[in-house]
Order: C-alpha cells, then structure tokens, then sequence
C-alpha cells in the first residue's frame, strides 16, 4: 500500500512509531493540532469521494450461495454487532481526551474558551466523526458485504484484501484514494490516542504527586517529564503487541472495539460524576432534561454490556 509493499511489516511499523513519537516529543500539542487539521481534511476528501463513488457505482452482486440473514441478539451475531458498536462513530472515552486537549490549548495559547465556545468545538468534531463512520459503513456495506472475500490473516494479507475488493468492484483508479483514506484513518487514530492516553496517564498520577508540588510551574514540570518518558514507552508497547499479534489483524480490531464497548458504562458513569460534581458551577452543569438522557442512555449501555457478557459465558 502506498508504494510501500516491499518494506518488511515491523520494519515500516517501527518507522511509523519512531516519526510519531519524535513528533509529539519535539513538537507538542501545537505540532499535534496542526497535524490532526491537515489529516481531517485529507481523509474527509478521501472518504466522500470513495463514498460518491461506491453510491454512483450501486452495490456489488452478492456471491452465490451468499446468506444475508444472521442473528444479531447471540453468538457470532452478537460478536460482530458489539464489535461494531464499540467504535461507532467513536469511543466513549473521547470526552476526556478532548478535555485534556482544551486544557493543552489554553496552555499553548493562553486563550480560555467559554463554555458555549468549548461544546461547539466537541459537537463539530463529534458531528464529524459520526458522518466519517456513516461514510465507512456504507462504503463497506456496498463493496464488501456480500462479496464472499473474508478479511483475515496478517496486515500485509489483510491489506491486500481489502484494496483488491474496493479496486475490482470501484476500477484500478480508486487504490490510491482508498489507501489514502485508510492510512488517514490508521494514522490519525494512531497519533490522536497515543498523545491522549499520554496525558491521561500523568494526569492520574499527579493525583498522588501534586500534595508535594505547590506551584503550577512545578505541576507543569513534573507533567512534561512525565509525558516524556511515557511516550516512548507506549510507543514500544505498541510495537511488541502489533509484532506479536500481526497474524489476525481482524481480531484485534474487534478485540479492541468490544473492548472498548464493555468499558463504556464505566466511562460514562465517571463522566456523569465528574460533570455534575460540586466543583462544577451550576451554569456548566447539564439541565435536568439532559441529565435524563444520559441516565437512559447509561442505562441502555449497561444493559446491553450485561446481557453480551451473559452470552458470552453461556
């Protein structure tokens, strides 16, 4: 993919991971706002246009013999709808990450948004990830749902699959606009979390830390080098897990995202007590009709992560 395909996998990954992590170590949060600008504008482009393309196209002819009909409410049904809802349109810990991200630009720019200024700028970024996952969906559904290709084995053969199914069904002209699209995807994810996580991470330890340190000057310090010696070790952590596991990329991809399904309640629940904490004004604080819907919404996904873990064990 891209040009690439001679380039041993771990070699091209411990590339990627090598330029990633001198990014945010050199660069910051500013190099990583920029960054994340370009990527969603790119990948923005690069999905609408296989998007018009696969609706222009009509969807492909199912293989013979193909059965559309699967039970979604137990076993391997069940399985693929959680794996699918764990990422749709995106995780539930997003919430925290944009914080952290809001703090870091008031830091870089000394400019503290108002509240009405900080939920447009989550609402816009979440309205866009809903409409990248719709875009994906569709596109998935009408080139590989029904095509009898199945996207298994390591990352280079699942690669293969996946562009040989968009190119026989879309023409030789869409590979490098679905590479695009894909590697956005990929990359985006990838530099976007490993900095969250990053900052999540030291933000939980100063919690032990900051009794001893009395000014932020010393809590910006001891969060830097924190942050410096975390980034690389994520970073290697991640590349021992992709050279271990590369085998079944598919399974990973719905390990992490059933995973991330099973977690959301909790995240909720800490996102519910956090914002209606007695530290938050009463003017940033949810009316009483939202607060309803998320206690329906909380309720939903408890329920239903209770009832995927009982199929599972049964």
């Amino acid at each position: 993919m891209l040009g690439m395909a001679n380039v041993p996998m771990p070699v091209l990954v411990g590339g990627i991971f090598l330029i990633t992590a001198a990014l945010l170590l050199v660069g910051r949060y500013a190099v990583l706002d920029n960054f994340i600008k370009l990527v969603s504008v790119v990948l923005l482009l690069a999905v609408f246009t296989s998007f018009l393309a696969v609706i222009i196209k009509e969807p492909i002819e199912h293989v013979q013999g193909f059965s559309p009909s699967m039970d979604l409410s137990q076993g391997a049904g069940l399985a693929l709808a959680v794996s699918l809802v764990g990422f749709m349109p995106s995780g539930m810990e997003v919430s925290t990450m944009h914080s952290i991200w809001k703090v870091e630009n008031m830091n870089t720019t000394g400019y503290h948004p108002t509240l009405k200024e900080s939920l447009f700028d989550f609402k816009l970024g979440y309205l866009f990830t809903t409409v990248l996952a719709l875009m994906f969906l569709t596109i998935g559904a009408f080139t590989v749902y029904g095509s009898g290709q199945l996207l298994e084995g390591n990352s280079t053969e699942f690669s293969e699959k996946l562009m040989a199914v968009f190119t026989t069904h879309l023409g030789a002209w869409s590979y490098p606009i679905i590479a695009l699209a894909a590697f956005g995807t990929i990359y985006g994810t990838l530099i976007a979390t490993w900095d969250a996580f990053a900052r999540s991470f030291v933000r939980g330890l100063k919690i032990f830390k900051f009794e001893r340190l009395e000014t932020n000057e010393d809590q910006q310090r001891f969060l830097n080098r924190a942050c410096n010696i975390l980034l690389p070790l994520i970073g290697l952590g991640g590349f021992l897990l992709f050279y271990q596991f590369t085998g079944g990329m598919i399974r990973i991809l719905e390990a992490a995202s059933i995973i991330v399904f099973i977690m959301a309640p909790i995240i909720a629940v800490l996102n519910l007590k956090a914002i209606t904490h007695k530290t938050i004004p009463a003017s940033h604080r949810p009316s009483k009709g939202m607060l309803l819907l998320a206690y329906a919404g909380l309720i939903m996904m408890i329920a239903f992560s209770i009832f995927y873990l009982l199929d599972l064990v049964s």
